[in-house]
């Protein structure tokens, strides 16, 4: 019980966490002129957590969806989305580890917090964090997140999470019929200026 509600915890401060972040950087972005990014607009961007799942020797062997998010392998300007990817091997990425280089540290959580790290200052306007397989939480994960509402800064598209952890999961307070964990993250958003039962049912 007590490793259960650590992990709830555990993703409370992550989630606030990310909304801190989110915040801050909408606050850049209305606060000064911004330099021309890297990112293409309106492009969804795919930050992969990979680590032993590929053979990275082997590109040929590479799952179809990550083929497709990167240039080395699709020249296709017109894609729906680019993959971000970072390897755990080697610092100095070395072949066959030729991509940016992230620590193994806190599983798939240390290759977000690099992303958000390294590219605070110029983030794409949408971003998909996923496993090293998506379809296993997710039977259409690039096709979910293009049905996210634009006023929805976070959300999840995890139809596990979605079925069997819901909001309103675990005891609910009898005054509102609301769980604690709902109404916690709806006060959080209304802190920063955000319509909380919106952001928190986004489809």
């Amino acid at each position: 019980m007590l490793r259960i509600r650590n992990y709830k915890i555990y993703i409370l401060l992550i989630f606030i966490g990310i909304l801190l972040i989110l915040n801050l950087y909408k606050l850049q972005l209305t606060s000064s002129v911004m330099k021309s990014s890297r990112w293409k607009k309106d492009r969804l961007v795919v930050i992969p957590a990979i680590y032993k799942e590929i053979d990275w020797l082997n590109h040929s062997k590479w799952p179809e969806w990550l083929r497709y998010g990167l240039d080395l392998f699709n020249k296709n300007q017109s894609r729906i989305y680019d993959v971000y990817l970072y390897q755990r091997f080697d610092p100095k990425s070395n072949p066959p580890f030729n991509w940016p280089y992230s620590i193994n540290v806190h599983e798939e959580s240390g290759i977000y917090l690099k992303f958000i790290y390294d590219f605070y200052h110029d983030l794409p306007d949408k971003m998909l964090f996923i496993h090293a397989n998506p379809f296993q939480h997710t039977l259409h994960p690039f096709e979910a997140i293009q049905c996210i509402r634009d006023d929805v800064f976070y959300t999840s598209i995890n139809d596990l999470w979605i079925q069997n952890h819901p909001w309103t999961s675990q005891v609910r307070d009898p005054i509102d019929n609301q769980t604690l964990i709902y109404k916690c993250a709806k006060y959080l958003l209304s802190l920063f200026g955000y319509d909380g039962d919106s952001q928190l049912n986004p489809h």
